[in-house]
């Protein structure tokens, strides 16, 4: 047993997501060795197309992006093109059906309507999105209320790939516009949330719990609201003070008060409750679906594997255990002759990682044995309430959500026992 198990888990506040590889590992930009990988890559992945204009920076976002109007749109989607139909040549043809495709950014519909147009029939033309069992692509509340938004909503409805369309709310309440630097009103949000539903569009909404300076339990207001309207689907986010953002100066107070944690806690509890309530049940660490074939096709892409091919500046792709990163500046992808060049690092996890993130994932959907913890372990996380336990199986509680990357950073503690090691990372 370690001294990281033999403490109990910190729960004075949320910590980040625990990252399941650092510097110290190889992190070798070595293009022949992703190569190598991706000409082997597994029958089941998703894609991942990054598209990093915005019309406008919200107080909170620290991802890769850049501010429209911006005349390098052009040149980095006929990057993006090529690097995709470069990647699929190297993918055997019986192994180009990837079983899901997100777009994101940046605010990939803040593109004109035409070039997206252009971009989604690219990705069609790379690869065979037939078998397709997800796919998203993220917008603004803005972009579908501009003068644009029709135009918009015809290109989402007319090609069959994009089966759901997820709008980055955040939050319902009148100060989302200064708090967080959301141009549109709380009555234009539900404006747009019905449009999409209209065009015949599966919605999903982005929330954001924990918001400083604010009463916590807007969450729970929020949550109302959803069983309200016509929303598939929720994603439910920690916030985070990030640097480099209008919130930057917090990062060292943000949940620092006891008491406030606590309320936030409560309003996530209370929340969550509600929306369990109303239908929704959860299918992966963040996100609440009233859909059961959401639940399936989540389910269905975490137990095949994790794999995704990515494409575009600042992002994150995974080839088996290998991690790869794109360089984030828009001039310095634009100017890349091949993907190669683009490819700022590559990482392989170290020993022992890769069956920690696993492990997690496993508790999320339910599917985890007692024997998968060392007694000890188990017996903390439920004195402290994070998770129930049903004969052999555990699940995590309300808090135990709340709290998951808490838990994952005691997992990897090394407070695991090691015989789950092979059951995990091959599963039937």
């Amino acid at each position: 047993m370690t001294e990281t198990a033999r403490d109990r888990i910190d729960l004075s506040h949320q910590v980040p997501p625990p990252p399941f590889f650092t510097p110290t590992c190889d992190v070798t930009a070595n293009y022949r060795d992703w190569w190598s990988v991706l000409t082997g890559l597994p029958f089941l992945y998703s894609l991942y197309v990054h598209i990093p204009f915005c019309a406008t920076r919200c107080r909170y976002c620290c991802l890769s992006q850049a501010l429209l109007p911006d005349d390098r749109v052009d040149r980095y989607l006929d990057r993006v093109n090529h690097h995709m139909l470069v990647a699929a040549s190297a993918i055997p043809s019986d192994k180009r059906q990837p079983t899901a495709l997100f777009l994101g950014g940046g605010t990939p519909t803040a593109i004109a309507p035409a070039q997206l147009a252009t971009l989604l029939r690219a990705v069609n033309g790379a690869f065979d999105l037939s078998a397709l069992a997800e796919s998203t692509i993220e917008t603004t509340v803005d972009a579908v209320l501009d003068d644009h938004g029709d135009a918009l909503l015809e290109v989402l409805s007319s090609v069959p790939i994009i089966g759901r369309v997820s709008v980055g709310v955040q939050t319902f309440q009148a100060w989302r516009t200064t708090v967080l630097g959301r141009r549109s009103s709380p009555d234009r949000v539900i404006e747009a949330l019905l449009r999409i539903d209209k065009a015949g569009l599966t919605v999903s909404v982005d929330l954001m719990h924990g918001v400083p300076g604010v009463d916590p339990l807007y969450l729970v207001s929020d949550a109302k609201l959803m069983l309200e309207l016509p929303v598939s689907g929720v994603e439910l986010n920690a916030f985070v003070c990030q640097p480099g953002t209008g919130f930057a100066h917090l990062r060292s107070t943000h949940r620092a008060d006891a008491r406030q944690e606590q309320a936030r806690l409560e309003a996530f509890v209370q929340a969550t409750e509600l929306l369990g309530q109303g239908g929704f049940t959860w299918n992966t660490p963040s996100h609440l679906s009233r859909s059961s074939r959401n639940s399936f096709v989540y389910e269905n892409l975490w137990h095949h594997g994790d794999s995704c091919l990515a494409f575009g500046s600042g992002v994150k792709g995974r080839i088996d255990q290998l991690t790869y990163f794109a360089v984030r500046n828009v001039d310095r992808f634009n100017a890349a002759g091949e993907m190669s060049e683009t490819i700022g690092s590559v990482v392989m996890p170290r020993q022992g990682e890769a069956f920690y993130e696993r492990l997690v994932s496993r508790l999320m959907f339910g599917q985890f044995s007692v024997w998968h913890l060392s007694g000890f372990l188990l017996q903390q996380l439920g004195a402290q309430g994070l998770i129930l336990q049903r004969g052999n199986e555990v699940y995590l509680t309300p808090k135990g959500r709340y709290y998951v990357a808490n838990i994952a950073k005691a997992l990897a503690g090394g407070s695991v026992d090691t015989r789950a090691q092979e059951e995990l990372m091959c599963p039937t």
